[in-house]
């Protein structure tokens, strides 16, 4: 099923009245406790956060045709948001529709409004990625084809402003996150990775120091052992 959103209270964006609220949901956060508050920051937003730069992202992990279903948005749409969201505020009728975004941090569009009749279904092949300002209402497009989609969605904003207990909140999950999947998965980080996760200078997050000695020496003996089982095949059909 299709569908059209922004991610955050649109009306809440450019009232300095707002700020302390969302500073404070932000303040309050518990990454490690709760992995689900990294969704919850997602919405938290102002243009007097960040320098006002919030963009959202995401990368196809398969081909995604245009009957495929997936990413389509409102191209251009941020040059008319601060315009629409006064516009809304002047109509009675559209008080709940004001309410459920302070309630919700989110709105969600009617089908076959007229926001809705301007979204432009956007596919893309393995590997793109599309950025866009967190401004612009998105959303996924139903999938009318046999082919399943897979992607992973981003946030990214300016480290600028991301300071004290919180950051190293974040740190510290971020930590615990990479060293697992380092000893579990073998996965190493990269320079960029340790750049985009806000974790340059940290030690201990690769695979060697959370038990890649361990998992290559099992590799080593997973390999022994279809080594001998391809000789004792061989032998089998010599005799």
């Amino acid at each position: 099923k299709s569908n059209l959103h922004l991610d955050m209270n649109p009306f809440a964006y450019y009232d300095p009245n707002s700020l302390p609220k969302i500073k404070k949901n932000l303040s309050n956060l518990s990454y490690h406790l709760k992995l689900n508050h990294f969704i919850f920051e997602n919405n938290q937003i102002s243009s007097f956060l960040h320098n006002g730069v919030h963009l959202q992202g995401v990368i196809n992990l398969h081909d995604n045709k245009t009957d495929d279903g997936g990413f389509w948005c409102v191209p251009g749409f941020i040059h008319h948001f601060k315009d629409w969201t006064e516009y809304i505020r002047t109509r009675p009728e559209e008080s709940w529709f004001v309410e459920g975004a302070e309630e919700k941090n989110s709105v969600s569009f009617e089908p076959k409004g007229e926001i809705w009749g301007r979204a432009v279904r956007i596919g893309m092949r393995k590997g793109s990625m599309v950025v866009w300002d967190q401004r612009t209402p998105h959303g996924a497009k139903e999938n009318k084809s046999d082919n399943f989609r897979a992607a992973m969605f981003l946030k990214m904003w300016e480290k600028d402003g991301l300071e004290g207990e919180r950051r190293e909140e974040r740190r510290r999950t971020m930590r615990d996150i990479v060293k697992r999947a380092a000893r579990e998965e073998g996965f190493e980080i990269t320079d960029l990775g340790r750049k985009l996760f806000d974790l340059e200078g940290e030690k201990g997050l690769s695979v060697e120091e959370n038990g890649g000695k361990r998992k290559k020496r099992e590799d080593e003996e997973e390999e022994e052992k279809k080594n001998e089982d391809k000789k004792e095949e061989k032998g089998g059909r010599k005799r």
